[in-house]
């Protein structure tokens, strides 16, 4: 019940536990909004409330990972989608410590090395390979739903057409994303700058945007090409294979990278 000793506006809160006849129960706060991937191919939330939501789970994160506010870093081991849920007002709480890992407080760099667990398609590939769990382990799986909630499933529409290829905003949520999704552990973004990152987004943003306006071309901004977008964006499934990484590498990271330097 270490879990209980953390207390965050970013995580679920548990309320009582009851371990009587043979039957563990644990009583967790109610969050009518259930999770994040319940909404992610549809057009329920806007993208000020998907980067809120963004930033909320990264928030709790950075409270996970941070020793000097925890009493030990807390390595989440299965971040996705489900594992995040939303309350009345659409904030973020992340769920599901069953897999977490504890990390001492009193050194810089935290890995463990343990049987390999998590989800397949978020789970860190290096991790899977080697066993090695750090704290980058968790940044991976969450660029993996940063790509959820960017586009649902496939992140990018045809080169064929002629509409612009994403908004501002989804360019420098896909750069964040991309960024979390490297290899190579060193190459991962640090939780707070993730953080900062996507609340300099939110402050750039001085209008409501559903996803619905991710076209700004005012040629073809008009609502059907729009709806087309969306067909085309949500249509595909998201390119993540069985081994954790994703499949047709070249063509998915090349068009990653098309939309991270524009």
């Amino acid at each position: 019940m270490m879990l209980s000793r953390y207390t965050h506006e970013n995580l679920v809160s548990l309320l009582g536990y009851s371990d009587e006849d043979g039957e563990s129960i644990l009583v967790y706060e109610y969050l009518p909004n259930r999770s994040l991937d319940m909404y992610l191919s549809s057009t329920t939330l806007s993208w000020i409330q998907r980067l809120k939501i963004c930033i909320g789970a990264v928030r709790g994160l950075e409270y996970l990972h941070n020793p000097s506010i925890t009493t030990q870093r807390v390595l989440h081991r299965d971040i996705k989608s489900s594992n995040i849920m939303l309350d009345e007002n659409w904030n973020a709480k992340i769920s599901d410590f069953g897999l977490s890992k504890f990390g001492p407080a009193n050194q810089e760099f935290t890995f463990l090395i343990s049987h390999v667990a998590g989800t397949i398609g978020y789970c860190d590939p290096l991790y899977m390979d080697t066993g090695f769990l750090t704290k980058e382990s968790d940044i991976y799986s969450f660029g993996v739903v940063l790509f959820e909630v960017l586009c649902g499933r496939l992140c990018f529409a045809n080169y064929d057409d002629n509409r612009r290829f994403l908004s501002k905003l989804a360019q420098r949520f896909s750069t964040i994303a991309y960024r979390c999704l490297q290899r190579e552990r060193d190459e991962r973004p640090p939780i707070a700058e993730i953080l900062k990152q996507l609340e300099i987004a939110l402050q750039d943003q001085p209008l409501p945007m559903t996803m619905e306006g991710l076209s700004n071309d005012p040629i073809n901004n008009s609502s059907e090409n729009n709806h087309n977008i969306m067909e085309e964006m949500l249509s595909g499934p998201l390119l993540i294979s069985k081994e954790g990484f994703v499949t047709k590498v070249t063509n998915w990271i090349d068009a990653i990278r098309n939309v991270a330097q524009k």
